[in-house]
């Protein structure tokens, strides 16, 4: 069958991966298959942090190195002569390796996923370097990573059908992915599921589908959705996509929105409250089993603070029974922060700039609920 798996690193050292296209002839042709073995030992040594994020087209094939459509018959001949049963096993992987390169370089007219979801905060080092690095408009999370990396390896007019989450449609942080996408590829659906839209057990995320063609749109060029995000259960949204009424939105307007935000609906012209007012993200702690308690429960003054938290009432002030173990920022919490940097970058004074100040406090999502806000500390 024609199956792969990407997450394959290679074993033992890398003259033995050469030794496996040690007998073909001629021996010009010998050289470059083994400098086409010593690529691909290279590529996949960050396979099982990377999978299918790898892109084997990234290595060129030319007069000195064999491309993995090359590769892969001669591995195949190699493994049916080999008689020692290491060699052989090592050949299987070898093989199996150049099938994931050969799969992972071709361009396809269709691809449908459900992409893996972890946003940068959540991501091991190897696998956030590489996406800030190969994927800068798209690296918030893996799952918006994917999607650019499908439609990248999309043919001329291909077409990438993928589950993913919605927030890229109007988070300011996705801007320039926004921008290149409308730009450059033709839109031809979009159907907001929201939240419980899976029916196993899973985080409440916002999901979508999409349908996005590799072909640069015309100024005319319109796409449909349909939003279903009010339906309560896997089963009421898929009833939702049969029957919820389609819109249609002209692609080249959806620029003129604020940050080139996607929406089904006209979005008004006014002064945007962005002219007016800033918003911040709250802090993280990367442990708050630890840093956090409820007021009633510690001796206020010895370190601890109180934090802000989402107002659980529709009252104009809420959301002020909870505590951080602060110790004016020069304690426990700043050491573990700074232990562990690369992973939370700083995330436990987050939203700094809206201490000491006034303003509004509102929860990120499901039902928005806001208080009035008087310069505290606040969590995400």
């Amino acid at each position: 069958m024609n199956l792969a798996c990407s997450g394959v690193a290679p074993q033992g050292k890398v003259e033995d991966w050469v030794q496996l296209v040690s007998k073909v002839e001629p021996i010009q042709e010998r050289s470059r298959m083994e400098n086409g073995m010593r690529a691909l030992f290279q590529l996949f040594q960050k396979a099982p942090e990377l999978g299918s994020l790898l892109d084997p087209s990234t290595v060129k094939a030319d007069l000195l190195i064999a491309s993995f459509d090359e590769l892969r018959p001669q591995l195949m001949k190699a493994l049916g002569a080999e008689a020692d049963a290491d060699r052989a096993e090592q050949g299987v992987m070898a093989a199996g390796i150049a099938m994931a390169g050969m799969i992972l370089s071709k361009r396809y007219v269709l691809q449908i996923t459900n992409v893996p979801y972890l946003s940068r905060g959540k991501q091991e080092e190897t696998i956030a370097k590489y996406c800030k690095e190969h994927f800068p408009s798209s690296s918030g999370d893996l799952a918006t990573v994917f999607l650019e990396k499908m439609l990248q390896s999309n043919t001329l007019g291909g077409i990438s059908c993928c589950v993913t989450l919605q927030n890229w449609l109007f988070l300011g942080s996705y801007k320039k992915f926004r921008e290149g996408l409308l730009s450059k590829s033709s839109w031809n659906f979009v159907a907001k599921l929201g939240a419980k839209a899976f029916q196993t057990p899973m985080w409440d995320f916002n999901v979508m589908l999409t349908i996005i063609q590799n072909k640069r749109p015309s100024n005319s060029h319109s796409f449909s959705g349909l939003d279903a995000s009010t339906c309560q259960t896997a089963e009421t949204k898929y009833i939702g996509l049969k029957f919820e009424s389609v819109r249609e939105m002209n692609q080249a307007e959806q620029m003129n929105n604020p940050d080139s935000r996607i929406a089904f609906e006209e979005v008004q012209t006014n002064t945007p409250l962005g002219d007016f007012a800033q918003c911040y993200q709250g802090l993280r702690t990367g442990d708050k089993d630890r840093f956090f308690r409820s007021f009633w429960e510690v001796n206020m003054g010895n370190g601890w603070d109180f934090i802000r938290t989402t107002n659980s009432t529709l009252l104009p002030i809420g959301g002020m029974s909870e505590v951080i173990f602060w110790e004016e920022g020069l304690g426990q919490l700043h050491q573990f922060a700074s232990e562990n940097r690369n992973k939370l970058h700083d995330m436990h004074e987050s939203g700094n700039s809206a201490w000491g100040r006034r303003g509004v406090i509102i929860n990120e999502q499901a039902n928005l609920k806001a208080s009035l806000f008087f310069g505290e500390k606040f969590d995400a």
